[in-house]
């Protein structure tokens, strides 16, 4: 039987090997943004970023920073789909399209302002690559 995604989530060390894969892996690369978002932001929560909400916020500091899935940014041209913040203080913003979304010329204007901190991407796998990349990447102060 496999677990739960809450179950292996609130128990990592009992399910190490399922870290980082979510049932929907798969339709994050084929279905829609919804099925994307959603396993990106379960992905964030596998490798140690916590949901900016009050109860994240006040269940203490988390282990690599928190996110924040920016609800209903259709045709509003201040936000992309999500915010990545690290607790160093760098911030990473990401649009998620699949590979057929079609991406609105506010957001390319947005994303050309800030390269270094603002993203598109295509699928799951460019989105895990993407966030590890800029983990890895050194602090610019």
């Amino acid at each position: 039987m496999t677990p739960s995604a809450s179950t292996r989530r609130r128990n990592p060390t009992l399910f190490p090997h399922y870290a980082g894969a979510t049932a929907t892996d798969g339709q994050a690369e084929t279905g829609t943004e919804a099925a994307l978002q959603a396993a990106c932001e379960q992905w964030l929560e596998y490798r140690g970023y916590w949901r900016r909400s009050q109860k994240g916020i006040e269940a203490g500091v988390p282990p690599l920073g928190r996110f924040a899935h920016i609800h209903q940014t259709r045709g509003n041209p201040l936000f992309l789909d999500l915010l990545i913040t690290a607790n160093d203080g760098r911030w990473l913003d990401v649009e998620l399209k699949t590979g057929t979304g079609r991406v609105a010329k506010h957001q390319l204007a947005l994303i050309a302002e800030c390269p270094h901190s603002r993203k598109l991407v295509r699928g799951y796998a460019e989105f895990k690559k993407t966030v590890l990349e800029w983990e890895n990447r050194p602090i610019p102060f």
